[in-house]
């Protein structure tokens, strides 16, 4: 199996209004997410109440960033963005784009999961799947197969 940009995906709740074909039959939600996520299911108040307050955190967390600074790929926060360094030797967005056209598939997946593994040894699947679409967006050829994620 090699890569796959849909599987990469992240999966989402919708929160917004309902959305009504042309034939005003009223959908859940929208069958296409921007970018590169997908929606599952409609959001409960509590869960895009969330969303909302955490996308306007990241958003001010990324104002004063320099634009090669990995942070900028999203689910890459400052804990990853030291463990790229620290683990790999990668400590901006150009090391990560030259070190990665020059690995096959195997070794890029090998950093990824060394560089993306929290204190209890499980790899952030968001963050796995983040940077291989970042990746992909660059061109670099000869990426892993994304991890499953499922919506929690």
């Amino acid at each position: 199996m090699s890569f796959d940009r849909n599987r990469c995906r992240i999966p989402t709740v919708y929160c917004g209004d309902d959305e009504s074909s042309e034939d005003e039959h009223p959908q859940r939600y929208p069958r296409n997410a921007p970018g590169n996520r997908k929606y599952i299911r409609r959001g409960t108040r509590n869960e895009c109440m969330r969303k909302g307050f955490g996308a306007g955190s990241a958003k001010e967390r990324k104002k004063g960033l320099p634009e090669w600074s990995l942070q900028n790929i999203e689910y890459i926060g400052e804990k990853h963005e030291k463990r790229f360094f620290g683990r790999a030797g990668i400590g901006d967005i150009d090391d990560l784009l030259d070190e990665f056209r020059a690995m096959d598939a195997n070794e890029k997946e090998r950093v990824l999961r060394k560089v993306l593994k929290n204190s209890a040894g499980v790899v952030d699947g968001r963050a796995y799947n983040s940077v291989l679409l970042f990746l992909d967006d660059k061109g670099v050829k000869r990426l892993p197969i994304c991890e499953a994620l499922r919506m929690d």
